[in-house]
């Protein structure tokens, strides 16, 4: 049993899909720039740190043959916020905004708020993600597998129960699904909502920190913050299709085997750490997420960075010295930074670059493609009607 929530995981599902496209021609993109390449992350301790990585070099056009891509039909998605967008807003401020209140006198129920150790075992052994401590959620919401929930509910605190179990069929860890387990499970403590928030302008002032006196106030800035959220999804939607086209009319041939194992190494330890962050095994993450296995992806990841460096290279895009900064100042929204140095220290400067080199890329590909502005509601139904000639 993975300590993690089905939700939350479907949220980060969603989230990884949004940013797709964008990490296809912008993580990719790293070699097009032709210098060495800092990566940035954050330590524990909260500070930055680089580590340099020698950029592989190789002619992009010994293995890829750029098709005729100009004139496809992408479609732009019109941003459009509805009133349902905007419910789905407020409920989810309403439900972070609950209280709970321990309690002693009952056991579990639904809707409870509970504190767990748990350790579950296949055949007598403990297996990854399998075991946790202190690990908090709401019972009877389906975050758990079919049965757990209903095997805590009238247990009192302190109690310890075991729970004979087995993985649905289709759980995203391979080596778990399907089989018999056995959970031990104690509850350490209950907690039942004290506090349940209505949407008035008492809850819009103290959810807001008292930016905003009235739900109508605040109302205003849910439906910036989610025509702003439905723009990036069109922009992000429109790149994707334009990506596809360039891939679909390309040929590879093959790959350096240097760029490859750099790219694995890399690839593969981050999909590794975020991977055991939700409690997953590193395949089955890029299962859940992308719906390939580790190796097709990585293949997809190779050979996307080849394709963007032949295709910016055949353009002759690149961002000089005299032109960068302005250049910079420009995307600081796009990373919520307000200098950039600041985004010069989150990234780097070459990363900013490469970004930029993406930016540009688009919008040559945009001016070549027939666009088509659709609803939501129709791109839906285009990509439906897709999908069932494909069948």
């Amino acid at each position: 049993m993975s300590n993690y929530s089905k939700r939350r995981l479907e949220e980060e599902k969603q989230k990884k899909l949004r940013f797709r496209s964008m990490m296809i021609t912008s993580v990719l993109i790293v070699a097009i720039i032709g210098v060495v390449v800092a990566i940035v992350w954050k330590t524990q301790a909260g500070k930055s740190e680089t580590e340099t990585v020698t950029e592989v070099k190789y002619d992009p056009f010994k293995y890829v043959t750029l098709g005729d891509f100009e004139g496809k039909v992408a479609y732009r998605i019109k941003p459009e916020v509805t009133d349902a967008n905007l419910q789905e807003s407020i409920d989810s401020l309403l439900k972070k905004g609950v209280e709970y209140k321990e309690v002693t006198e009952r056991g579990v129920a639904n809707n409870d708020q509970i504190t767990i150790d748990f350790k579950g075992t296949i055949d007598g052994k403990e297996f990854d993600g399998g075991t946790s401590e202190d690990y908090k959620y709401i019972c009877g919401q389906g975050s758990m597998i079919s049965g757990f929930d209903e095997g805590l509910v009238g247990a009192k605190k302190g109690e310890q129960r075991t729970l004979n179990l087995k993985f649905p069929d289709d759980y995203q860890t391979a080596t778990v699904a399907g089989k018999a387990v056995v959970f031990s499970v104690t509850v350490k403590k209950i907690e039942e909502v004290s506090v349940q928030p209505k949407w008035d302008d008492a809850f819009a002032k103290k959810s807001s920190d008292g930016k905003y006196e009235t739900t109508a106030a605040y109302e205003e800035k849910l439906k910036e913050d989610l025509l702003t959220s439905a723009q990036k999804n069109s922009d992000s939607t429109l790149k994707s299709q334009l990506w596809k086209a360039v891939i679909d009319t390309t040929k590879v041939k093959g790959y350096p085997s240097a760029l490859y194992k750099q790219l694995d190494s890399k690839i593969g330890s981050q999909l590794t750490t975020s991977a055991s962050q939700w409690g997953l095994e590193r395949d089955a993450y890029v299962k859940m997420l992308y719906g390939s296995t580790y190796k097709e992806y990585l293949v997809e990841y190779v050979n996307s960075e080849m394709i963007a460096k032949a295709l910016t290279q055949k353009l002759k895009i690149e961002v000089k010295d005299s032109e960068y900064d302005a250049l910079a100042k420009g995307i600081l929204n796009d990373f919520s930074v307000t200098s950039v140095k600041k985004l010069e220290e989150a990234y780097g400067k070459d990363e900013i670059k490469a970004y930029l080199v993406n930016l540009e890329m688009f919008d040559y590909l945009t001016s070549k493609a027939e666009i088509k502005d659709v609803t939501q509601a129709e791109y839906e139904k285009i990509q439906e009607d897709a999908a069932a000639e494909q069948k």
